[in-house]
């Protein structure tokens, strides 16, 4: 690949981890913090992200490189050594970036390769090497600032248009923040639920004013799974809400497909009906029916989902009446 005169080789294609499913592996690690109580998580601290790295042999080395999506440049950078930029800088989110201070550049980047991948889009590396520049490191700095300006104000790519975070990307990796905590309590038990909880993409609608209840932690409750508990393909989804404190569940479809460890079916994405709380036309709502809960809200373009507690605590049977579910997609009508 040639970019304005600067040759760039292939490093590799970036592959997240997998589950054994074959769905992308997601991170949250907000609530490995161990201090959460001075910060709250900065507006690309909640994801989601993946982990990936890049081939050891070889990329050791000092230079600018590009990131595509579907063979289009979409960011340019510079950087001392590659293989740790993205092994354990892009590739790797701690606990600590995920906060206010923290590397936002990092999670910024791990979530746009997480959504690329995501929607089946081939996501390479490429580099211009600077190593066999004779001069001190300050000078291969200088010079890799130089042609990453250049290349920037050619190209223009799409991740380089927020880029008021980024100060020193040789720096930035998991490890430099001090211990800060988001503006939320911790949840469920399960992992994801310490992700999202009121708007995935936003901390300006977390107030940490309002403190949740202290049994709002990390624990499992005592449960018995009832003889009428759905099984199969969705079973999980009625676990993870029987087993779920709050009265409001949001959740992303990508962190729905963590909680199922699948994929969510193609209709999910693509049908609002498909959400339709009415267990007799769609079997597959007694999952969260059951479990107490019903459909309030559904986006298909945002691919979110918001579960509410039924008013009364007894679980839905059969004959559950099909409450409107919430927006519908654009271009669409129910």
């Amino acid at each position: 690949m040639e970019l304005c005169g600067y040759a760039f080789g292939r490093v590799c294609d970036i592959e997240p981890d997998r589950t054994e499913r074959g769905v992308i592996d997601i991170h949250v690690p907000q609530s490995e913090y161990a201090k959460r109580d001075e910060k709250a998580v900065h507006d690309y601290g909640w994801g989601p992200f993946c982990s990936f790295g890049v081939p050891d042999d070889g990329t050791h080395c000092s230079g600018v490189y590009v990131i595509a999506v579907a063979d289009e440049v979409v960011y340019v950078g510079e950087t001392k050594d590659l293989y740790d930029q993205f092994t354990n800088g892009y590739g790797r989110i701690s606990p600590a970036n995920c906060f206010e201070g923290g590397q936002g550049t990092n999670c910024r980047l791990n979530t746009g390769i997480f959504h690329a991948v995501r929607a089946g889009d081939r996501v390479s590396i490429h580099l211009h090497a600077t190593d066999d520049f004779e001069g001190t490191e300050a000078e291969n700095r200088a010079l890799r600032r130089i042609i990453k300006d250049d290349l920037i104000t050619a190209i223009d790519p799409e991740w380089n248009k927020n880029t008021s975070d980024e100060t020193n990307e040789t720096a930035d990796h998991p490890t430099a923040v001090s211990e800060p905590k988001a503006d939320r309590p911790e949840n469920a038990p399960d992992p994801t639920a310490d992700c999202l909880e009121e708007t995935p993409e936003s901390t300006a609608d977390r107030p940490g004013e309002t403190p949740e209840p202290a049994a709002d932690t990390f624990e499992f409750r005592e449960t018995t799974r009832p003889d009428d508990a759905p099984t199969g393909e969705f079973s999980e989804l009625y676990d993870y809400l029987t087993e779920h404190e709050r009265d409001s569940v949001e959740r992303t479809f990508a962190e729905l497909e963590v909680v199922l460890d699948a994929p969510l079916p193609t209709e999910a994405r693509r049908w609002q009906r498909w959400w339709t709380n009415d267990p007799l036309s769609h079997p597959h709502s007694k999952a969260w029916l059951r479990a107490g809960y019903k459909v309030a809200d559904v986006s298909l373009p945002d691919g979110q989902v918001r579960f509410e507690r039924l008013r009364d605590s007894s679980r839905a049977s059969d004959t559950a009446e099909t409450p409107q579910v919430g927006r519908v997609s654009p271009g669409r009508r129910e």
